[in-house]
């Protein structure tokens, strides 16, 4: 079964002279390295942060450790003043130029949270114009880009966070990551766990981070994913598309996700969903997609989520069995 997100790490191994992370820049996960930078950005309780509607439990909660979330939706229709504004990059899809610039407007010295946790295009000097905010701090997820069983960093302006990891838990990773879990529900909640709330880097990411190539792998995962996203896009089941997202797709975006059947029926939606599961193996979801690519004025609709990363070699069995 190919997941949704990647779940198998990329492997390009380390060379002599490849620049790599230091492990003390390396967070359990995207999440800690969320919760970390709103610290060290000064946040706290009585501080407020904007983020999008349909944010994830795991980032509301990540936001909620330290200071408060609320909808961007209701900050902008009611003109909420709030101290920081979490902006993420849906699945991969970058936001609009002139949508991040409007951002910089309206939000203009505040602190910019932006989430690029899906986002294989990432760049670690970043390239929002620091100019538009107070600061702008950048979460990545390895898990997610790469596959790796957690793994997170942060920026702060283009220079990444460090992280000290708990070595008394590093312990309590070790025995979860030696237990047998074949055939049990148990694995996903736990690496869940380990992965948003235990504060230690498990040995098999440090590990992997000293074997391979980093930024070769995210470099191979980037290409892997434009290709694919490429050839969906040139077919007709992307014609729903809006102009931002083939620009996106122009310039170089690296989206692990593709929103597809924007606007049918649930039954075409879950029909295709099964079609996917039994012929080729492949996991997908019906979720709410922002097809404006604005934060602000959001456009949420449903639509089946499908793989596009770097596991997803099969590009064209899926547009030609979407196509029947």
């Amino acid at each position: 079964m190919i997941r949704l997100w990647r779940d198998k790490p990329v492997s390009i191994p380390i060379k002599s002279g490849d620049v790599t992370v230091p492990i003390k820049h390396i967070f359990p996960s995207g999440r800690q390295a969320l919760s970390h930078s709103l610290q060290i950005a000064g946040l706290g309780r009585n501080d407020k942060v904007a983020i999008p509607e349909w944010s994830s439990h795991c980032v509301i909660s990540a936001v909620g450790k330290v200071a408060t979330p609320i909808p961007m939706f209701e900050v902008a229709k009611y003109n909420i003043t709030v101290d920081a504004i979490l902006i993420y990059e849906q699945w991969g899809w970058p936001i609009p130029e002139n949508v991040m610039n409007n951002l910089g407007k309206i939000f203009k010295d505040k602190i910019l949270i932006y989430d690029l946790v899906d986002s294989a295009h990432f760049k670690f000097e970043g390239y929002v114009n620091n100019k538009l905010f107070k600061n702008i701090y950048s979460i990545i997820s390895l898990s997610k880009i790469l596959g790796l069983p957690g793994g997170g960093i942060a920026l702060a302006n283009g220079q990444q966070l460090e992280y000290k990891s708990n070595v008394e838990f590093e312990e309590y990773l070790d025995a979860f990551d030696k237990v047998d879990y074949t055939g049990l529900e148990l694995p996903g909640i736990i690496n869940n766990y380990k992965k948003s709330e235990i504060p230690a880097v498990s040995k098999n990411i440090k590990s992997w981070l000293q074997t391979n190539d980093l930024f070769g792998s995210i470099s191979c995962e980037l290409q892997q994913r434009q290709n694919n996203i490429l050839i969906l896009s040139e077919g007709s089941l992307t014609k729903e598309w809006p102009a931002w997202m083939k620009k996106a797709i122009e310039i170089g975006a690296g989206p692990g996700i593709a929103p597809l059947f924007r606007g049918e029926p649930d039954l075409v939606l879950m029909n295709n969903q099964k079609k996917l599961k039994k012929e080729l193996g492949i996991e997908t979801s019906i979720y709410h997609f922002n097809w404006s690519g604005d934060p602000l004025s959001p456009n949420y609709e449903k639509c089946l989520a499908i793989p596009v990363h770097g596991l997803i070699h099969n590009i064209n069995k899926i547009v030609a069995l979407l196509n029947i």
